[in-house]
């Protein structure tokens, strides 16, 4: 589990995938139309850069996901 509070989701994604020795891909969905999306474009802000206060990040294996 990781706090992405400052730094934003991808540098919290950085840091969880130097931690656990692998690499990490991530494309911030298109599709979302959420206000904070909104905002970061009005902006010209970087949604996975802002800050991302009240979330946090989980790892698990496939299996342990269900998936």
């Amino acid at each position: 589990m990781h706090d992405p509070t400052e730094g934003g989701i991808a540098t919290a994604l950085v840091e969880l995938a130097e931690a656990a020795g692998v690499g990490c891909a991530s494309t911030p969905s298109a599709s979302c139309g959420c206000r904070g999306v909104e905002l970061c474009r009005a902006f010209d802000l970087d949604p996975l850069g802002t800050i991302a206060s009240g979330a946090l990040l989980l790892t698990l294996a496939p299996a342990e996901a269900g998936m």
